[in-house]
């Protein structure tokens, strides 16, 4: 197994913030969200002469920009008066990470927008910052993020960011939403929570049963500043995620503190590497299809996402290295370092070597287990 010498893939935002978690429950008491899942969503494309355009794909334009009547708590606000309710604003949180030249595409949109960084973080750091604008229908910024071609403005294929539903006005979002850049575990070590990443946002909101799913607070406050809805979209499988409240009911969420919980650790560690094992799961079907035989496509990748989330707590993060050792994960059936009964496997793993050293230390040690193991059946 040859390995180049690229940089490492560590993901900037994770790098030295430590373990993360979830998000507390909402009360018991609270309502449960719902989530409706879309799938073969098909991003709009380049076509000339077509009239009308279309802003958004047909599937998500009701999750984007339909106008829900006004709840009974936000009736009840305003004396029960519907007129004086404001309409229900679509707003993206979007990575310039991802996004080349964001904030000059933003200047020139058109659209209301700000860095949820301020100060010396946004001198330092608006050009990967995350940023939240307040889409408008018929506007070009708006069409393009729903774009899939080969210009950079088109942004389909790059998974900017997630999309909100609220009746705030922006300054209010963006004061609430600036809570959760960076937030707090239980021993007062602060960490960067990247909800504006797809996968980080679900873990977020749906947390760790999907099945029950809760009201956290980065859905809201319950005071002016209340998401009626959130969509995260993966561009990749053309599946997206709907989640809304009743709809009686604004979202309320839990008064209790936020905090990162270390027992929930694998919900985001997951979260955040489950994009790469989306993306080896066909790779390994077609360059290893003997290995894989007797993996349906979700077993795979439960397999290989719990194979990175442990080789990321070895520091591994080289794309290339992962692939390699998931591979012998998925050959043994089990964690390639459990075959070496005398822990020298273990102990490579731990030490702290470059992870390229470390490899190939792997190999070399993988390479004399296989010569020992035929030169015992030969006798």
């Amino acid at each position: 197994m040859s390995i180049s010498k690229d940089h490492d893939g560590d993901d900037p935002w994770m790098v030295g913030t430590g373990s993360a978690g979830t998000v507390p429950a909402a009360e018991s008491k609270q309502p449960a969200l719902r989530i409706e899942t879309i799938e073969g969503v098909e991003p709009l494309d380049i076509r000339m002469g077509v009239f009308p355009k279309k802003t958004v794909p047909d599937v998500l334009y009701d999750a984007l920009f339909g106008q829900p009547d006004p709840s009974l708590a936000e009736l009840k606000a305003v004396g029960g008066d519907a007129s004086a309710v404001p309409p229900v604003r679509t707003y993206a949180i979007l990575d310039a990470a991802k996004v080349m030249n964001l904030p000059e595409l933003l200047e020139n949109s058109g659209l209301e927008h700000r860095c949820l960084f301020k100060g010396d973080a946004y001198d330092q750091l608006k050009d990967v910052a995350p940023w939240i604008i307040r889409l408008e229908e018929d506007n070009r910024f708006t069409r393009d993020l729903f774009t899939r071609s080969d210009a950079y403005w088109h942004l389909w294929a790059k998974e900017p960011g997630v999309y909100v539903r609220s009746r705030a006005a922006l300054d209010d979002l963006w004061r609430h939403l600036r809570k959760f850049t960076r937030v707090p575990d239980d021993q007062g070590k602060m960490h960067y929570l990247r909800f504006w990443n797809h996968h980080v946002f679900l873990a977020c909101v749906i947390g760790n049963d999907p099945s029950k799913p809760t009201i956290p607070p980065i859905l809201g406050n319950g005071n002016n500043v209340t998401l009626r809805s959130a969509l995260a979209l993966d561009a990749e499988t053309g599946i997206a995620w709907i989640i809304s409240g009743n709809a009686d009911d604004a979202l309320q969420p839990s008064r209790k503190p936020f905090r990162l919980k270390d027992e929930d650790t694998p919900l985001f560690r997951r979260a955040l590497v489950r994009p790469l094992a989306v993306k080896l799961v066909p790779q390994l079907r077609k360059e290893h299809g003997q290995i894989c035989v007797g993996h349906n496509l979700i077993d795979l990748q439960l397999t290989i996402e719990r194979s990175l989330m442990r080789l990321h707590e070895y520091g591994f993060r080289r794309h290339d290295i992962l692939k390699e050792l998931i591979i012998q994960d998925i050959y043994l059936g089990y964690p390639f370092e459990d075959e070496d009964m005398t822990g020298n496997l273990r102990r490579i793993c731990k030490s702290d070597a470059l992870q390229t050293d470390r490899y190939a230390q792997i190999c070399r040690r993988l390479q004399d287990m296989t010569k020992v193991t035929n030169t015992s059946s030969e006798m």
